[in-house]
Formats: C-alpha cells, sequence, structure tokens
C-alpha cells in the first residue's frame, strides 16, 4: 500500500451455501488460471480481474468495481452461477482475526525457513502441531517454497481454513464473529450486511466438518507467451460445474490449442 493502490487477489474461493440442506461447498479457484476475464476481450490469469475492474470499469467506486468484475469472471468460469457477494480480507488482518479467536489448532508439516523459504539459514515456524498464532497462521498461507508453488499453497490455505473452522467450533467462537468483523472493518471488505454475517455465523456453529466440501479447479501447469499458467482441464471443469451447480456447459478448447494439447 505505500507504493500502489491497485492489488490482486491471490487466495480466490467461490462459497456456496445451502442453508436448507446445511452443506457447505468450497471451489479453490488458483489464482494463476488462464480465463476470460469479464467484460474484457481475451484472457488473462484470474487475479488480475480484480485489476481490470478496478482500473476499467464504469462506476465511480474502483474497488465495487474491482469486486464486480472479479465475481463476474469466476461467474463466468462456473458457466454461468450466480456469485451474489464477496468478503475480502487483506492478509494483514488475518493476524488479528486469529489472534482474536484464540489461535487456530493445526499441524505444521515441516519446518518453514525465513523469507517464505529463500533463506535456510534458519526456521521461522518449526513444524508440528500446536496452537498456531496468528503470524505463524499467515506465515504457513503465504509461504512459497513448494514443490507445486501456488497449487501446493492453495491447498495449505484449505486445511488452514478446515483448521479455523475446527477450533471456532471447539471454543464456541462463532457468535463472536460478527463483533471481531466490526472490530477490523478497516482491513475487510464485503457486501453483506452486519445482520448477513451474523446468520451466517449461526449457520456456520450448526454445522459440522462433514458437511463442508473442499475441492481446487482442476488442471495443470502449462506457459503460454513465456508466462506459466494454470491450464484448466476443460473436461473437469465441465463435470465440476454439473456436479456442484447442476449446470450443463460446454468444454473452451481455446486455451488447449495454444499449449499444443
Amino acid at each position: 500500500s505505500k507504493t500502489s493502490s491497485l492489488f490482486r487477489t491471490d487466495t480466490n474461493i467461490v462459497a456456496t451455501i445451502n442453508l436448507k440442506e446445511q452443506k457447505v461447498e468450497m471451489l479453490s479457484i488458483p489464482r494463476d488460471s488462464f480465463v476470460p476475464i469479464a467484460h474484457r476481450t481475451g484472457k488473462d490469469k484470474f487475479n488480475s480481474a480484480f485489476g481490470y475492474g478496478y482500473r476499467f470499469g464504469e462506476g465511480e467506486d474502483r474497488e465495487e468495481n474491482g469486486f464486480k468484475y472479479l465475481m463476474d469472471t469466476a461467474s463466468e468460469l462456473l458457466g454461468g452461477t450466480p456469485i451474489h457477494y464477496y468478503v475480502a480480507v487483506d492478509m494483514d488482518v488475518v493476524v488479528e482475526i486469529v489472534d482474536a479467536i484464540g489461535g487456530v489448532e493445526m499441524e505444521i508439516p515441516f519446518d518453514l525457513y525465513k523469507r517464505h523459504g529463500k533463506d535456510r539459514s534458519g526456521v521461522a515456524v518449526e513444524k508440528g502441531f500446536r496452537n498456531l498464532t496468528g503470524y505463524e497462521l499467515l506465515y504457513f498461507a503465504r509461504y512459497r517454497h513448494l514443490l507445486r508453488g501456488d497449487i501446493d499453497r492453495v491447498e495449505n490455505q484449505q486445511k488452514i481454513l478446515m483448521a479455523t473452522f475446527n477450533s471456532l467450533k471447539k471454543s464456541n467462537k462463532f457468535s463472536s464473529l460478527p463483533k471481531i468483523y466490526q472490530s477490523l472493518t478497516r482491513n475487510i471488505k464485503t457486501n453483506l450486511e452486519l445482520n448477513q454475517i451474523a446468520a451466517l455465523a449461526l449457520f456456520g456453529k450448526n454445522i459440522e466438518r462433514e458437511d463442508i466440501n473442499i475441492q481446487t479447479m482442476p488442471g495443470d501447469f502449462g506457459d503460454l507467451n513465456e508466462l506459466s499458467y494454470w491450464i484448466i482441464d476443460q473436461e473437469k471443469r465441465v463435470e465440476l460445474i454439473k456436479e456442484l451447480y447442476g449446470i450443463t456447459i460446454a468444454a473452451d478448447r481455446s486455451e488447449e490449442r495454444r499449449v499444443g494439447k
């Protein structure tokens, strides 16, 4: 924020909440996914959608324009599935949220080295199971020195979400979420009203871990114009959208041709 007012959304998850069946479907969209950007021509990395809206959107509120482009890009990727709400969390506020709920119990599977893995001379966060502080959890969420890069990081962030859910259930802190939100509004952007947040907190309190299913948009690494992307597996995308949303779509073959598949 010292050098720019424009950001990319590096962790992107679409959550579908079924209030009737008490189920939640969560779908991670890797930030480097090569997708059509809503309201633009051509394709780019998914995490650039917010920036396009921020710079080129028609409304006066640049951030709202960014969120519109982001939601519409996700909607198009998911076969036209409507996306009604957004919640955007600044990374710095993660520390405050985790500390406010009393920490998150989870396993750090390996030692996390300094500078997010670039400096092997010392360990920043030791491996093992314990109650993580906000600093430790955020360090794990942002850790980059991984075999499969961002895809491994996506999996780590999914584990973090589930561990956070488990810790909230164990400590009975779901009812505290609206109050925590009110104290941290400067770093949280959402179009949800406070009464909706309270209702979702109550919903979360009453569901179990097995009621939450979390997946990642299927694909593989690929290079286009000497840049690395997550090339979505179109056949599996079609199957996934049918499974999650009951929508039948046609596969998009354009990027497969460009990478020689």
